[in-house]
């Protein structure tokens, strides 16, 4: 059951006529990089934070493009599902509800990889970043994983939100999270004020698990825990909130 519901939701979401969204969401952050690097003094190799510049954007534009592409799985997508009669459409079938969710969030994993992929090699061949073998592996996964969280955070907005309006409502959260957290400008250049805010931000704990990394460090059990905390929050929120979708339903 899981296996056909899984292919089901591979073939609706890299369909023809998604074929396009994946492309802007892959296309969009590896553009910002292309762009924020042209512009940095040095060719991007001024140190920052244990790094240099073009390995610290590389993170903060990967890590920016992974949240939009795991929010939007669940807001845009799931949202246009759910107001089409999709998801009460398989209330009365044999499916399990947890089926369909983890068929999805398998699913909506795959397009942060993707980019994660192109990302690192664009960075690779174009800009000339070199790491070793482990560090890029141990980035790749660290930005893969980390991005559950918002995919989670995603689903609970695709239940607040219409298919009609849900591209509109999920891009400015989006946006907020990711400069609040530092995604667009290293939080030791903000006021004092902001950078307690960031350090708060879901975005700036999984950010700051990669950056860490590139300079060597290990993981950050306080970035952990957040991120898990916030795992769970969006979690609980989706769950009450398909309860009561189901229980409109009923009735």
């Amino acid at each position: 059951m899981f296996y056909s519901t899984l292919v089901f939701e591979l073939k609706k979401q890299f369909g023809r006529g998604r074929r396009r969204y994946v492309l802007l969401g892959v296309g969009i952050p590896v553009l910002y990089y292309l762009v924020f690097i042209n512009v940095a003094p040095h060719g991007g190799t001024t140190p920052v934070e244990g790094t240099i510049w073009r390995n610290y954007l590389l993170v903060s534009m990967t890590a920016f493009g992974s949240v939009f592409m795991g929010v939007s799985t669940g807001g845009i997508r799931f949202a246009t599902e759910r107001m089409s009669g999709w998801l009460r459409q398989l209330r009365i079938t044999p499916l399990m509800p947890w089926v369909y969710f983890l068929a999805k969030i398998a699913v909506a994993l795959l397009e942060p990889l993707m980019l994660i992929v192109v990302l690192f090699v664009v960075s690779h061949i174009a800009v000339g970043t070199s790491l070793s073998f482990t560090q890029w592996v141990q980035e790749a996964l660290a930005l893969w994983v980390g991005v559950i969280p918002f995919i989670a955070f995603g689903f609970a907005l695709g239940f607040l939100v219409n298919g009609q309006n849900a591209g509109a409502v999920q891009n400015l959260p989006i946006f907020i999270i990711s400069y609040l957290g530092g995604l667009f400008q290293p939080i030791f250049t903000m006021p004092s004020i902001m950078r307690t805010i960031a350090y708060a931000m879901p975005t700036y704990n999984y950010a700051n698990i990669a950056w860490g990394l590139l300079a060597g460090k290990s993981p950050e059990i306080e970035n952990i825990l957040v991120l898990v905390g916030y795992t769970l929050i969006f979690i609980l929120i989706a769950v009450v909130l398909y309860r009561r979708d189901h229980s409109r339903a009923i009735i």
